[in-house]
């Protein structure tokens, strides 16, 4: 069974009651009218969660078992922002890269309602839930709800996610003569406040299907027009009576300590992310951009010097054959200049305007 405490006065199921206890003749009184006499007081197995890991063990799960659906509920998106987000899903399938947690503007959002704790490894195994005691009795599964329910679009995604995974993970059991689980959603019109119609529809389609699975869901709440029809026609019509329950811290941490998934789920597992993967592939296309660049520079100034040293040989030119046989140096030398300039652009106009006179004066 899985419960959501949202009161907090669920705890009392650990421990046995007695005769002290206030509504005791009560329920003498009421075992006495429906012959129920064997009529005794007894504590069962229960295991405390909750998602900030403060009154039970940590509920965890990660960035890809959630899905885009209800991680866009989650984060309240935009259709565009949730068009991107399942590029992003897709991706990461195609290319093997593990979505564990999220770097996201929205985030902040998340980490004010506590939501961040949320997302991270080691994620809840569903057999974790469904647990049996060593006399066979089912275990309890206790959701500390009461802080959470500060948070009412984190409550009401992270149970939505935990019945979509049970109805996506359990094999078709057909339709046993008891669940192998059951779930009671309290305060349930917190499941569909302001849902858009995708996730209403999801969450009829599971719990009309999830019972195949060997699954019950009962939501619990004062006022059926909170549930919207097409689930509510999934439910059979239940009144379920609130009853007092001793609480008690110590009882809770001794509960907690002897726990079969004890330290299982406290320490929390840091495996490599596609974000830091991504960011890791930058980083070292970054460093062989730069590495290239340097190499491109180291080899350009050698290709200069290598120039530079063919131009010049090492040996020097004497100064008379530098000379033209014959003498003339003045000379030679203002004709020098002359060939030069007319093979500039300045000679090729004056040759052009000395050439054009001579074609006009023929």
């Amino acid at each position: 069974m899985f419960l959501s405490d949202v009161k907090g006065d669920l705890s009392g199921l650990a421990a046995a009651g007695s005769e002290g206890f206030k509504l005791h003749q009560a329920f003498m009184d009421r075992a006495d009218k429906i012959g129920f006499g064997d009529y005794r007081y007894e504590a069962f197995p229960v295991t405390f969660w909750d998602l900030f890991g403060a009154q039970g063990h940590p509920v965890r799960t990660t960035v890809a078992e959630m899905g885009p659906l209800l991680l866009s509920r989650l984060m309240d998106l935009t259709e565009a922002q949730e068009g991107v987000l399942n590029i992003a899903f897709r991706l990461s399938d195609e290319q093997g890269l593990p979505l564990l947690d999220l770097i996201q503007r929205r985030l902040l959002v998340l980490e004010n309602q506590g939501g961040a704790k949320m997302f991270g490894e080691p994620a809840l195994e569903l057999a974790d839930i469904m647990r049996t005691d060593l006399d066979g009795r089912g275990r309890i599964s206790i959701l500390a709800a009461d802080t959470l329910m500060g948070s009412p679009r984190l409550y009401a995604t992270f149970l939505l996610w935990l019945m979509s995974e049970l109805f996506e993970e359990l094999p078709e059991v057909g339709d046993p003569d008891k669940p192998k689980l059951v779930f009671f959603f309290d305060e349930a019109h917190l499941l569909f406040d302001d849902a858009p119609k995708a996730l209403v529809d999801k969450v009829e389609q599971v719990a009309r299907l999830i019972r195949s699975k060997g699954v019950g869901v009962y939501f619990v709440t004062q006022n059926p027009a909170d549930v919207p029809e097409d689930v509510l026609g999934q439910q059979l019509p239940r009144h379920l009576a609130e009853r007092d329950c001793e609480r008690e811290k110590a009882l809770r941490a001794q509960v907690i300590a002897a726990s079969p998934v004890a330290g299982k789920y406290e320490a929390v597992l840091d495996r490599e992310s596609a974000h830091e993967i991504l960011l890791a592939r930058a980083e070292e296309a970054a460093e062989a951009a730069e590495r290239a660049e340097i190499e491109e520079e180291e080899l350009e100034s050698r290709e200069r010097e290598y120039r530079a040293a063919r131009r010049y040989t090492g040996t020097r030119v004497p100064r008379s054959s530098s000379r033209r046989s014959g003498g003339g140096g003045l000379a030679e030398a203002i004709g020098d200049v002359v060939v030069k300039e007319l093979k500039g652009t300045t000679g090729r106009r004056i040759v052009r305007g000395i050439l054009g006179g001579l074609f006009k004066a023929r």
